[in-house]
């Protein structure tokens, strides 16, 4: 699965619809750190940016340093993103 942006007024609320469907792992980003903590720690494919929170060039930066971030794929947040995903499935924790 690619990586999405979603923006919109209200953007807690994006990334919790967002994480309501099945292998979207959506994340509230407002700074380049938590950019990158989205994508280092949740492995997120989708990050939620409010429209009126930030200028264009700064959400830009956001998503570039999103694409850019790459998974490293420590053990703890593998085994969390397993977690979640098998939640997905099965409801259990």
């Amino acid at each position: 699965m690619g990586r999405c942006l979603q923006e919109n007024s209200k953007c807690l609320e994006s990334s919790n619809q967002g994480n309501k469907v099945k292998g979207i792992r959506a994340a509230l980003v407002w700074s380049i750190e938590t950019a990158k903590l989205a994508r280092e720690h949740n492995n997120a494919n989708v990050i939620a940016v409010g429209g009126r929170m930030h200028e264009s060039d700064f959400v830009k930066q956001l998503i570039d340093t999103f694409i850019a971030t790459p998974f490293p794929g420590d053990a703890r947040h593998v085994r969390r993103i397993e977690k979640v995903g098998n939640y997905e499935v099965t409801g259990d924790l």
